[in-house]
């Protein structure tokens, strides 16, 4: 769970801060071997805010994974902790 809160964030910062360079970036891995002119396309204003809404909600829950497996929540079920766990020994 740790590891996909932190894959979360770090996928979604970059988009949330920079939408459009993340954008330009991406079309220039996915578009650049096709297109000749990939550089030149500017994406349309409500693409732009897809990508920082998209990025955003990617790093809130990031943030919520954190946040969640930082309080020792079992994979964040809800279930507590096991610090005092019962053992299987019985007393004599």
């Amino acid at each position: 769970m740790m590891l996909l809160s932190l894959l979360s964030l770090v996928a979604g910062l970059p988009g949330a801060l920079l939408p459009e360079r993340t954008i330009r970036t991406g079309a220039r891995f996915a578009l650049g071997p096709a297109y000749e002119n990939a550089d030149e396309l500017s994406p349309r204003g409500w693409y732009v805010r897809a990508v920082r809404l998209h990025s955003v909600a990617l790093v809130v829950t990031g943030v919520l994974g954190l946040t969640l497996a930082g309080r020792g929540d079992d994979a964040g079920t809800g279930a507590p902790a096991t610090e005092g766990a019962e053992t299987d020994e019985t007393a004599d």
